[in-house]
């Protein structure tokens, strides 16, 4: 999902992997329409004032979110808490308390169960929304063969079939950045849990190194994206030091469909933006790379990528607008751009500006995660400043038929 400013990149690097949200439909993008009698566009001024910089605090160093049943569940690492508020009003509806060090990192719903993954724990815990208390069964990841590893890294899940995935970044050692000692990575593989029991039935080898999100499709597809190794200089400055890239996986013929390679991008956030085609942010730079789900074949490659911005960032999360495009968060930057995917085009009107989340010039939030909500007429898209810690909030609800006019 890392933060370029000194020493602080590398906490972050360990403690968040990337955001996966799936779901912007047909993508079908903004198209010029004639405008209704007494209809006006929408202006950029009534978009700055559809962002709300601070809706509600969460706990300490918020990684993930979801928004489920008009609540938003916040995963506060830190704090050993998941925060829940309500989607609509932003009051807050409970606190639950995870054990002491277990580093609550990504939660996903299968049905009205939440499961959640722990960074400093290497377990699952099972939470039934409405309760004040987490299950006290839990799934171990650690095995024997990684009882040894610096960080096993449970990253971004997925459910699909009645089996949960939880990519496993499998860090043997940190090494020794200020002495140009490099990481050292196990091999890349993907837990898998069976739902029905709440145990571990085996491990996805992607050929990759560090997976670090799963996604869920259509069809038993289950897409995987492998960061490769995350290295870093005397500076502590970034870099690639193995290949990544998007695995997609049948899960019905439990086998590797397709293996795209990337190349040295550490690969991070990804949407299916339709059936058939996917994004995938740059763990590097402001880069996103466009590749077909049916065929494996890369559309946008690292040597022809969608840029987002030139700044120094990367892409921390997607989500969709439906029959709109996409929306890509950049982490060092706190803003949020809108792709539309009918021409790979960055701020196309009347999205000209990206959402901007930074409260002033000093101020760096860390935009960790965006997650989209919609009841009725309502849609609003939540965004996580996991630096801050606080959830900011783009509501589209009242100009969202204008929106839909066309560009301005």
């Amino acid at each position: 999902m890392r933060i370029r400013k000194s020493g602080l990149f590398v906490l972050v690097v360990i403690a968040c992997a990337v955001s996966v949200i799936a779901g912007c439909g047909g993508g079908g993008g903004i198209q010029p329409v004639p405008l209704p009698p007494g209809e006006t566009h929408v202006t950029q001024a009534e978009l700055a004032g559809a962002v709300t910089l601070n809706a509600f605090a969460t706990g300490d160093a918020p990684s993930r979110f979801v928004v489920y049943n008009h609540s938003v569940y916040t995963l506060n690492s830190f704090g050993n808490t998941m925060s829940v508020h309500s989607a609509d009003d932003y009051s807050e509806v409970a606190t639950v308390s995870f054990p002491v060090g277990a580093g609550p990192y990504d939660v996903v719903f299968g049905g009205d169960t939440a499961y959640i993954c722990g960074n400093g724990s290497n377990a699952v815990y099972r939470y039934s929304a409405g309760n004040a208390e987490i299950d006290d069964e839990t799934v171990s990841l650690a095995t024997a063969e990684t009882a040894d590893y610096a960080f096993i890294g449970p990253g971004d899940m997925a459910v699909v079939g009645g089996k949960l995935y939880v990519p496993l970044s499998g860090m043997v050692s940190f090494g020794d950045a200020a002495n140009g000692i490099p990481a050292e990575y196990g091999p890349g593989r993907v837990a898998v849990i069976d739902l029905a029991g709440f145990s571990l039935e085996g491990f996805i080898d992607t050929g990759f190194v560090n997976p670090t999100v799963c996604s869920a499709g259509i069809g038993g597809a289950l897409y995987i994206v492998c960061t490769g190794e995350l290295q870093f200089d005397e500076s502590y400055m970034p870099s690639a030091g193995s290949d990544g890239g998007l695995v997609i996986y049948n899960t019905v013929s439990d086998e590797i469909a397709y293996s795209i390679n990337l190349g040295r991008t550490l690969p991070s956030a990804f949407i299916a933006f339709n059936a058939t085609e996917g994004f995938i942010g740059s763990n590097l730079k402001g880069e996103i790379y466009r590749v077909r789900l049916d065929t494996g074949a890369v559309m946008r490659g690292p040597d022809d990528p969608i840029t987002v911005t030139q700044e120094f960032t990367y892409i921390s999360g997607f989500t969709g607008l439906q029959g709109l495009g996409v929306l890509a968060g950049s982490f060092n930057t706190d803003e949020v751009y809108f792709i539309d995917p009918t021409d790979d085009s960055v701020s196309k009107a009347p999205f000209s500006e990206p959402f901007s989340f930074s409260e002033s010039d000093t101020f760096f939030g860390g935009l960790a995660d965006i997650a989209l909500y919609e009841s009725g007429d309502i849609r609003k898209v939540f965004v996580l400043m996991g630096i801050a810690n606080q959830v900011g909030v783009i509501d589209f609800s009242d100009l969202w038929d204008r929106i839909q006019l066309g560009l301005g």
